[in-house]
């Protein structure tokens, strides 16, 4: 429990993250018509950050829900590159927690757990990684809840809060992976961040992101290979 509980103070700052956003794709999930509860199972069920509101606007625009979901599953495609960085760090887990710790690997959680997790003993490490997820999940589903019930008053009475709401994500993962680029790292997201941008302006974003991961990872392995590492 202490190392549960430890997790989920590790994950204050994603949960102050979360919550502008859950409220906001609260109040867009009503907006589109959905009842309280069809928005709250969303977050609940399908828990995808930005992806959500990708797939909320083509199911709001009548896209096919198989082609929606599929689009949505594209975007998500950069996960496959976290789950080995934390599986290394993590060491053995079983299948359940496995699979809840695969379901709750976002992008502000992978940039935490790779940040921290080697400094939390080795047998503490899955319940820590568990009780951060725990504490950005409830986040998310009190978020959108909140956020279905009554975001859109609380947005009548603070207009300037919605430029708000939309810009806390991506501030948030890019705070908590600027502690991380330090020496060779720089590089590769330098080498990244340009496949991901250059793609994104010709209109390949969900590639782009893959893309970006891959050329990372390229660069590393470039930089050890001539430092004979």
């Amino acid at each position: 429990m202490r190392a549960f509980l430890a997790g989920v103070a590790a994950g204050f700052p994603v949960m102050l993250g979360y919550l502008p956003i859950a409220l906001a794709f609260g109040i867009s999930a009503t907006g589109v018509g959905m009842s309280l509860l069809e928005s709250v199972l969303f977050s609940a069920l399908i828990f995808a950050g930005a992806s959500q509101f990708a797939l909320l606007s083509l199911l709001a625009a009548g896209t096919p829900p198989g082609v929606a979901s599929t689009a949505a599953l594209a975007l998500n495609l950069r996960h496959i590159l976290y789950g080995p960085l934390v599986a290394q760090r993590l060491g053995r887990a079983g299948l359940s927690s496995t699979a809840i710790i695969a379901f709750g690997l976002t992008d502000e959680v992978f940039a935490t757990a790779l940040a921290r997790l080697e400094r939390v003993p080795g047998e503490a490490r899955t319940l820590w990684l568990l009780g951060l997820e725990a504490g950005a999940y409830l986040t998310w589903v009190g978020g959108t809840l909140m956020g279905a019930a009554g975001g859109e008053a609380l947005l009548s009475l603070s207009p300037d809060l919605a430029p708000v709401l939309s810009f806390a994500l991506p501030a948030l993962f890019l705070a908590l992976l600027l502690p991380l680029l330090q020496g060779g790292a720089v590089l590769a997201a330098a080498a990244g961040g340009g496949v991901a941008l250059i793609m994104h302006l010709h209109g390949q974003t969900a590639a782009g992101i893959l893309g970006a991961g891959a050329a990372g990872v390229l660069i590393s392995l470039l930089r050890r290979w001539r430092s004979g590492v």
